[in-house]
């Protein structure tokens, strides 16, 4: 009784830093409890704990501020997970196997640089997810059914950082969606609201992207993606932590700019969703928020039509850029890059064609905008792909636009063609 009952205050502490986004603290907290449990006569206990370090380690890897320590953080989250695999391996648990196992390759994943590695990491890695769920319909264990269900739905959703065909990316698109939603239909049943709405933000993300690129017009993905954003909404502020709110303002917003295509509805969520991104110090959220406002203040310069106040609105979007890039670059995440490489790029190119009126300083915007497209292009680590190479001909056409000498204007009208 007297562990069982230090291991819950363990866990309720635990649980308060995790909600501070306090990660690496929380991990020093299932460290002590590890030193409360006796492994070899409870393997299961020891496995949840260790799992619940490993976890905390991952999380923590993401508030990594350069790419180095992003690796080096994720390694430790790689072992931790080893170490689960071996004590659920013991404890006879195969679907918490399993899903450990591919824990660990979607941590190879994030650790890998280049892209045929982490697309043959991430296909195992579901391979190993798809046969947790199997397990855990054997087992006939909703816990287990609603965390491998959403690990299958997390792999999907990272499988598409990775190219793919059209036909590839539709599937994956179906399969994010019927396994987020099976995990927020298993989620519905256990006491874990912030993990359940974690499942409904999969989900919605899923039907967002399939209204956006796969599926459009799809009705019934139109309804469902409403009907959980209300939802979602409502959980968050159930929840009241900031996470919470975070999520529902980036679904708010996703719908606003991808579904309706409203950048200006999508103003309010951006502000007050930027602020709460960095307070999670989580590359991820501070990458697509600020992705989102480099957008919206793309989106917002091009439509105005005050030159000053358009001015204002490209300026600002070529100064976010590069801190909006740092971000994305840390975990890597190669489609949110291409794009905003490609935002970066525009904004420099339409500042020079709609606003300046300097023939030289309209020449030094696209000779900038050229840099940032032939930079993506030339990435080792992430190669821009259809941004880099729209942005890049955008920018040599016009470039071309102020050139008197005929065989240079030739040259540059042939590298937009490129």
């Amino acid at each position: 009784m007297p562990e069982s009952s230090s291991l819950d205050n363990i866990l309720a502490e635990a649980r308060k830093l995790t909600e501070a986004y306090k990660w690496f603290e929380a991990s020093k907290i299932y460290k002590d409890a590890l030193a409360l449990i006796d492994s070899e006569g409870d393997p299961s206990k020891a496995a949840r704990f260790t799992s619940l370090l490993a976890n905390s380690l991952y999380r923590h890897s993401f508030q990594g501020e350069t790419r180095t320590i992003f690796k080096e953080r994720m390694k430790h989250s790689k072992d931790a997970y080893s170490s689960a695999e071996l004590l659920y391996e013991r404890a006879r648990l195969q679907s918490q196997v399993s899903l450990a196992k591919s824990k660990e390759l979607l941590v190879e994943f994030w650790i890998a640089n280049k892209s045929p590695d982490r697309t043959a990491l991430i296909a195992k890695a579901i391979g190993h997810a798809r046969e947790a769920v199997i397990q855990a319909e054997e087992e006939v264990d909703k816990e287990a059914l609603a965390k491998t269900f959403e690990n299958l739905a997390m792999c999907y959703r990272h499988s598409l950082e990775v190219p793919r065909d059209f036909k590839s990316m539709k599937q994956l698109v179906e399969d994010m969606i019927s396994a987020a939603e099976k995990a927020v239909e298993n989620y519905r049943s256990i006491i874990d609201p912030t993990a359940l709405l974690g499942c409904m933000e999969l989900m919605t993300s899923g039907l967002i992207i399939s209204q956006a690129h796969t599926h459009r017009g799809d009705v019934e993905n139109t309804r469902r993606m409403h009907s959980l954003a209300r939802e979602i909404e409502e959980l968050s502020r159930n929840i009241g932590t900031p996470y919470a709110r975070l999520l529902s303002l980036e679904v708010e917003g996703a719908i606003a700019v991808e579904v309706d295509g409203d950048y200006k509805k999508s103003l309010p969520f951006i502000k007050e969703g930027v602020p709460l991104a960095i307070e999670s110090g989580d590359r991820i959220l501070m990458g697509g928020v600020s992705a989102a406002n480099l957008s919206m203040l793309f989106r917002m310069g091009i439509s105005e039509e005050d030159p000053e106040k358009k001015r204002a609105f490209l300026e600002t979007g070529i100064t976010k850029g590069p801190e909006t890039i740092s971000y994305l670059e840390v975990p890597i995440l190669s489609l949110p890059l291409d794009y905003a490489r490609d935002v970066w790029a525009e904004c420099h190119t339409m500042l020079a064609v709609l606003v300046e009126t300097d023939v030289e300083k309209r020449r030094e915007l696209l000779k900038k905008a050229t840099q940032i497209g032939k930079e993506s292009l030339d990435s080792v680590v992430a190669p821009g792909v259809a941004g880099a190479k729209h942005s890049l001909g955008k920018a040599f056409f016009f470039l071309s636009q102020t050139e008197t000498d005929p065989a240079e204007k030739a040259h540059l009208l042939q590298e937009s063609l490129r």
